[in-house]
């Protein structure tokens, strides 16, 4: 994958990586028990309800898969990316076709 299109599948990486662990239940809620199951005074806890926070360390998840060998990462990058570019355009067009 050229080298631009990479980088715009980290940001798109990121940003549904954090819209998972922020905002959504997971498969079979997984990720809402995790979330649940963080001391919400405790370091964790608070920093799960920062999706800025989260959003940086996603961030450089990404940036940890752009440097890796192109095979594996690019199959990381292209589903998650993909996923958040499905999430960026229903966003803004969902409502035109309901």
């Amino acid at each position: 994958v050229k080298s631009w299109l990479r980088i715009m599948l980290v940001g798109l990486f990121t940003y549904r990586v954090t819209h998972l662990l922020m905002y959504d239940d997971g498969p079979g809620n997984v990720i809402l028990q995790w979330r649940v199951s963080l001391n919400p005074a405790g370091q964790a806890g608070k920093w799960i309800k920062c999706p800025y926070c989260v959003s940086v360390w996603v961030a450089l998840l990404g940036t940890i898969l752009y440097f890796l060998p192109a095979r594996l990462s690019d199959l990381i990058l292209l589903w998650w990316g993909s996923a958040g570019l499905f999430e960026v355009l229903e966003g803004r067009y969902a409502h035109d076709i309901r």
